[in-house]
């Protein structure tokens, strides 16, 4: 879902949107893991920042296009 609201976000639609949104799922969810592990491994030491992965990835993916 949430891919599909970025490529709405930044028009993409028809045949460019078909090929696009599995690369944006896909991208997504390893954010999400990354930050996961990096979160986990912050605890561990005791700080946690506040981070706000799907931005992070919504930019980066942004920037490859």
């Amino acid at each position: 879902v949430e891919a599909h609201n970025i490529l709405t976000q930044h028009n993409y639609h028809g045949k460019k949107r078909k090929e696009t949104v599995d690369a944006v799922a896909a991208s997504l969810i390893l954010e999400g893991y990354l930050a996961f592990l990096g979160r986990k491994s912050l605890m561990k030491m005791g700080t946690v920042p506040d981070l706000e992965w799907s931005e992070i990835s919504r930019s980066r993916f942004l920037q490859r296009k």
